[in-house]
């Protein structure tokens, strides 16, 4: 919407965000490679990642699958950071920030989302952070809050339209 706001309603606005989103997935995949391998591997994952059929078509489409991927990898390098560094909780409270950003742009960020919550607190419940627990708890509390929101949301916006597509 913004982009059409900005930019007027034609074909290239509506697909700049999903474009942008798909650069900003291959920066962010090349991070979150290079924290999980190195030399060859690095570079044969990035390369699948950069050729990928589906990734190149979701950045020229005006549908939400770039924002979708950005979005979830967003969510995967702040939780593999908290799991490389499980005593630094930061990561946790800033995955617990963004989280309902994530799942307002991105429903299906709600899936990766509460498999990260899991793989989270496997890391927690291994390393004996106590503290971690809390921002953990936040996190698993903004995921929930952000759902039961956008829920209402759209119950109130089929309420409001349904007896229109009655008529």
């Amino acid at each position: 919407l913004t982009c059409v706001k900005l930019f007027g309603f034609a074909e290239w606005p509506l697909r700049l965000f999903p474009f942008a989103c798909s650069i900003g997935s291959l920066l962010l995949f090349r991070r979150l490679a290079g924290r999980l391998l190195e030399g060859l591997p690095l570079v044969l994952a990035v390369a699948a990642f950069s050729l990928n059929y589906s990734g190149i078509r979701y950045a020229a489409e005006a549908k939400p699958y770039g924002p979708d991927q950005f979005v979830s990898l967003v969510l995967l390098t702040l939780a593999v950071e908290a799991w490389r560094r499980p005593h630094e909780r930061g990561w946790l409270w800033l995955l617990a920030a963004v989280a309902p950003l994530a799942v307002g742009v991105s429903y299906p960020a709600l899936f990766m989302a509460g498999g990260i919550s899991i793989a989270l607190a496997y890391v927690l419940w291994t390393s004996g952070d106590r503290r971690g627990w809390i921002a953990w708890t936040v996190y698993n509390a903004a995921l929930v809050g952000s759902f039961a929101l956008l829920l209402l949301l759209a119950r109130q916006q089929a309420a409001s339209e349904l007896g229109f597509m009655q008529d």
